[in-house]
C-alpha cells in the first residue's frame, strides 16, 4: 500500500507540474499576443471614446469606431514667430493630415468680404484676439469636415484662450497630441522683424506684432492648464530641421498607457566602444530591470569549471568565437530565473547575430525594445585604442580624457587584448557585417541613437523611448 501510495503521489505530482508548466506557457503566450497586437491599448482607446462622446447606443458606436480608422488629432501652439505654420505643414506632409490654420481661415473670410470677415477684419489687422464666439464656430465647423475626420488634422495656433479650449472639450474635440513650441521673446521679435521686411504687411508691423505676442503670453498658461498631462514641449530656437525631427519623433511615440504590460525586455546593441554597458547600467537603475551581460555569464561559467565552461575556455584560449548555441544556452538559463521573469531585463550587447536573435525568439525571449547605438568607425577606434585598465581595481581610463591623477596608478595601467588596434578593427568589421540584418529583423521595436553625445543626454533619450516606444 505504501508503495502504491508513493507511486500514485509521484504521478499526481508530475501531472500537477505539467499542468503548471502548460498554464505558465499559455499565460506567457497570451500576454505576448495581447501586447504585440495592442489589444490593451485598443480597449483603453475605445473606453476613452465612450466617456468623451457618451453615445446613446454604446455598442453600435463601438462597432462604428472599429470599422473606421480616424486620423490623428494634433494641436500645435506657439508664439508668433515660433515657426508654427512651417512645422504644421511638415506634419501634414508626413502624416497626410489636414492643416487647419485659424489665421488663414480668418483671412479667407476677410478676402471674401463676408459678414464674419467684416466683423473680424479690424481685430486681425491690429493684432487683437478675435472674439471667442466667432472663432470657435469656424474651427468646430472645419474640424467636423469629412476630410478632417478621415485624414485627421493639425490645429495651428488654436485654442489661444481657456474659453476656446473649454468649448472644444465640451464638444468632444480632444487632441491625441498637444505640442508647444518654446521660443524666447527675443527670438520671436528678431524673427518677426525679418518677416516684416520681407512681407511689408500691415499685420507684421512692429506695433501689431507687439500686441500679438502680448496676447499670446497673457492667455498661454490658463490654456495649457486645460491640457496638462499631454502637453509636449519642443525647443523651437533650434534650426528648423532639428525642430521638425524632434516633433516627428514625438508624434511617432505611443502615448503613455495605463494598460498592463509584461516586464520590460530590452536589448542594447552597438559597435564596441559605443557605451553599451554604461547605458545598460543606467536602464537597469531607472527601470529596475536585471542587467545581463553574456560576457559576464560566460566568465562565470568558466569559473565554475563546468563542462560547458571548459568548452568556453577552450574557444577563448584558441581565439575562436564562442558559438551562438553556447551563448544562447547560458542566456536561456539566466532568463528563466525568477528575477528576470518578475522584473524584466536588459541584454548588454546581445543579440549580435541574426541567428542569436532567431534563437531568442524561439525561446520566447524576444526583446520588446531594441536600442541601437551608432558610432562612427574612427571614434570607435579612438575610444578603444586609447582605453586603459587598472589591473588592481578594474577601473577603465582613457588617455585623452580621464587619466588618473595618481602617478602609481598611471604607471600600472595596461591595454586589454581586445583594445589593440588590430583587434578593434576585427571586432568592428564583425559588428558591421551583422548590424544591418539585425536592425532590419527588429524593425518596429528598434530605434537608433547617436552615441557620440553627452552620456546623460543619451540616457534621457533612451529612457524616453523605452517608456514610450515608437
Amino acid at each position: 500500500n505504501a508503495e502504491y501510495m508513493g507511486g500514485h503521489f509521484c504521478v499526481c505530482f508530475l501531472v500537477a507540474m505539467n499542468y503548471k508548466s502548460d498554464r505558465e506557457r499559455f499565460q506567457e503566450q497570451a500576454e505576448e499576443y495581447l501586447e504585440k497586437n495592442n489589444v490593451y491599448d485598443l480597449f483603453e482607446r475605445l473606453l476613452k471614446d465612450l466617456i468623451v462622446n457618451l453615445p446613446a447606443d454604446p455598442l453600435q458606436h463601438l462597432i462604428g469606431r472599429l470599422q473606421t480608422n480616424p486620423g490623428p488629432k494634433i494641436i500645435l501652439l506657439g508664439a508668433p514667430g515660433s515657426g508654427r505654420s512651417t512645422q504644421s505643414e511638415s506634419i501634414c506632409k508626413e502624416l497626410g493630415t489636414v492643416h487647419i490654420s485659424v489665421g488663414d481661415l480668418l483671412r479667407q473670410e476677410i478676402a471674401a468680404n463676408s459678414a464674419l470677415g467684416q466683423q473680424v477684419k479690424d481685430d486681425v489687422l491690429n493684432g487683437r484676439l478675435v472674439r471667442d464666439d466667432l472663432i470657435i464656430d469656424i474651427v468646430k465647423q472645419k474640424v467636423r469636415d469629412e476630410e478632417c475626420i478621415k485624414k485627421g488634422w493639425v490645429l495651428d495656433g488654436f485654442p489661444r484662450t481657456r474659453v476656446q479650449g473649454q468649448s472644444l472639450q465640451r464638444d468632444g474635440i480632444i487632441p491625441d497630441k498637444f505640442i508647444l513650441l518654446n521660443v524666447t521673446e527675443e527670438t520671436v521679435y528678431e524673427r518677426l522683424r525679418k518677416k516684416a521686411v520681407e512681407t511689408n504687411s500691415e499685420e507684421d508691423s512692429e506695433k501689431v506684432v507687439k500686441v500679438r505676442v502680448q496676447q499670446f503670453y497673457r492667455h498661454l498658461y490658463d490654456t495649457l492648464d486645460l491640457y496638462k498631462g499631454i502637453v509636449h514641449n519642443i525647443d523651437a530656437v533650434q534650426p528648423v530641421e532639428k525642430v521638425t525631427k524632434d516633433i516627428m519623433v514625438y508624434l511617432h511615440m505611443k502615448d503613455k498607457s495605463n494598460a498592463p504590460r509584461r516586464p520590460l525586455r530590452i536589448a542594447v546593441v552597438g559597435p564596441p566602444g559605443s557605451g553599451r554597458t554604461s547605458q545598460c547600467a543606467k536602464l537597469a537603475a531607472r527601470f529596475g530591470v536585471v542587467h545581463i551581460s553574456p560576457w559576464v555569464l560566460l566568465k562565470e561559467e568558466v569559473a565554475r569549471q563546468t563542462e560547458l565552461g571548459n568548452k568556453i575556455k577552450s574557444a577563448i584560449r584558441h581565439g575562436d568565437l564562442v558559438s551562438d548555441d553556447i551563448i544562447n544556452q547560458v542566456l536561456e538559463e539566466r532568463l528563466r530565473q525568477n528575477d528576470c521573469k518578475q522584473q524584466g531585463w536588459v541584454l548588454d550587447g546581445t543579440p549580435k547575430t541574426i541567428l542569436q536573435a532567431q534563437m531568442l525568439a524561439r525561446m520566447n525571449y524576444a526583446p520588446t525594445r531594441v536600442v541601437v547605438l551608432e558610432l562612427a568607425d574612427d571614434l570607435v577606434v579612438d575610444r578603444l585604442s586609447n582605453r586603459r585598465v587598472d589591473p588592481a581595481t578594474g577601473i577603465t581610463y582613457h588617455l585623452n580624457s580621464n587619466l588618473p591623477e595618481d602617478e602609481q596608478i598611471r604607471e600600472r595601467l595596461v591595454v586589454q587584448q581586445d583594445d589593440i588596434a588590430e583587434a578593434v578593427t576585427t571586432r568592428l568589421q564583425r559588428y558591421r557585417g551583422a548590424a544591418g540584418e539585425l536592425v532590419e529583423h527588429y524593425e518596429g521595436v528598434a530605434r537608433t541613437f547617436n552615441a557620440d553625445q553627452d552620456p546623460v543626454t543619451l540616457s534621457e533619450e533612451i529612457g524616453y523611448y523605452v517608456e514610450r516606444p515608437l
